[in-house]
Parts: C-alpha cells; sequence; structure tokens
C-alpha cells in the first residue's frame, strides 16, 4: 500500500513523500472482562515491508482509570528489524502514552511482510471512579515520518466485580470427645 502525501489540491509539491507501507496496524487484547488490579496485555501489530520506514510514533491513550505495567517491543517471526527507541512511557503511566522510535528499518531479504510488535500490559487502578460495569474503549495510532497517522482497531474491556466463593464443610466422622 502506497500513500501520497502531497498538499490539499492533489498535486504535488516539494513537500510531498510517498510512504510505503505493509497494511493497517493491528490491536488484540487478552482479556474483555477484567478485575480491579488485574493486567491486560495489549498487542499492537504494525506491518512493515522491506527497507528503510524511518520514524514511527505508536500511541496510546488510556483510560483514566488505567496505568502503564510494562511492555517490550519485538519482531515477529524471527524478523530482521532494526530501530532506535527514542522515548518511551514508564511503569504507571497513564493518559496518552508514546513510543518513539527513529531509524526503522526491515532488513528482510525476501521482501516479505513482517510485524513490529508492541505488547504492553496495563492493570485497572483501584480507584473510586472505576465501578462494575464501566467499560473502556481503546484505539492506538501509529505515525510514519510525521506523515501518516493510521489507527488500530477499537478494542473494549469491562470492568467486573470480582467473584469470591465460600465453601464450608463439617466432618461428620469421629472420634468425638465430650466434656462432662
Amino acid at each position: 500500500m502506497s500513500v501520497s502525501i502531497g498538499n490539499n489540491n492533489g498535486e504535488s509539491d516539494s513537500n510531498s513523500k510517498i510512504i510505503t507501507i505493509a497494511g493497517p496496524p493491528n490491536k488484540t487484547i487478552d482479556s474483555n472482562s477484567v478485575v480491579i488490579g488485574e493486567k491486560i496485555t495489549n498487542r499492537i501489530n504494525i506491518p512493515l515491508k522491506s527497507g528503510n520506514l524511518g520514524d514511527l510514533t505508536i500511541t496510546e491513550a488510556l483510560a483514566s482509570g488505567i496505568a502503564l505495567d510494562s511492555f517490550q517491543i519485538n519482531a515477529d517471526n524471527n524478523s530482521d528489524i532494526n530501530y532506535t527507541v527514542d522515548s518511551q512511557p514508564s511503569f504507571g503511566d497513564n493518559g496518552t502514552l508514546s513510543w518513539n522510535l527513529s531509524s526503522v528499518q526491515n532488513n528482510s531479504s525476501d521482501n516479505s511482510v513482517d510485524n513490529l510488535v508492541l505488547e504492553y500490559k496495563a492493570f485497572i487502578k483501584d480507584e473510586t471512579t472505576n465501578q462494575s460495569g464501566d467499560t473502556f474503549l481503546s484505539v492506538a495510532s501509529v505515525n510514519y515520518n510525521n506523515s501518516l497517522t493510521l489507527n488500530t482497531n477499537s478494542t473494549s474491556i469491562t470492568l467486573k466485580e470480582p467473584e469470591i466463593e465460600i465453601t464450608k464443610t463439617l466432618n461428620t466422622t469421629g472420634p468425638y470427645v465430650s466434656r462432662r
């Protein structure tokens, strides 16, 4: 997929760029229903064609009741993707999270499409504003070279109360001790 970025009237000018991408980014989560304190794994797959892509900024807006726990950035299938991390969020950050990568390059020699994968864990904070039945919607975006921004698909999670079960058993077999 090639996208030409130019001026508003569709004509090429000195600021025009052609960005070739392999397809839109995709986002998945490991659970749609969580309790306070539970971690949610989010996975953003960014398909990359062979060659030098330049800079990427991955942005995710977390709801106020959710915070970042941890993350990792990898290439799938032992791909040969190189990049430099210029900035990244930290544990406990919430709101808008940004990962800024520069010099992104897929060194695949077979012109295949490989995925750069951002996988992060976020946790539901124990706050009075987080109530059972609350739904949190999330869409991440990927910006290519400050020119083209593509959004991932939308994901949602619903907050639920923990289900606690207490089981009592009574041992009715002897020996019995009687006190008089």
